[in-house]
């Protein structure tokens, strides 16, 4: 009996630190989960956000939310613009050119006569 008894704490120890490796084990997935889902739902609304832009709205409505890309740009009234909130999404966008004579007339001018659906690209750094 009395080999039992000086046991019992040996085994309540061995419980006792299986119990926190399995709730670490299940802290740490639930953790993972939850970063997953995180980064899926950050993922779902930047992909939203650059689906707002459409045809007919301005250069300064778009410049809001994006940013034009670096690198080599197709030039005349169109380009390719990368999210704000996440660079790795890319839109083209075509303007229609303005009708006044100004060389460089305001962003709220220039229209979007054109624009594609965002796509995943690494960002141009210049």
């Amino acid at each position: 009996m009395a080999r039992v008894e000086a046991a019992i704490p040996g085994i309540r120890l061995i419980l006792a630190g299986t119990l926190c490796f399995l709730l670490g084990i299940s802290l740490t997935r639930t953790s993972e989960d939850e970063k997953r889902h995180d980064r899926k739902e950050w993922l779902a609304q930047s992909l939203e956000e650059a689906q707002t832009i459409k045809v007919g709205m301005s250069q300064a409505q778009l410049m809001k939310i994006f940013d034009l890309d670096g690198g080599l740009q197709p030039g005349g009234w169109s380009g390719r613009f990368s999210l704000r909130s996440c660079p790795f999404i890319m839109i083209n966008v075509q303007f229609r050119p303005p009708v006044s004579s100004n060389p460089s007339p305001p962003d709220d001018e220039v229209l979007i006569v054109k624009v594609s659906e965002p796509y995943l690209e690494s960002p141009a750094l210049d």
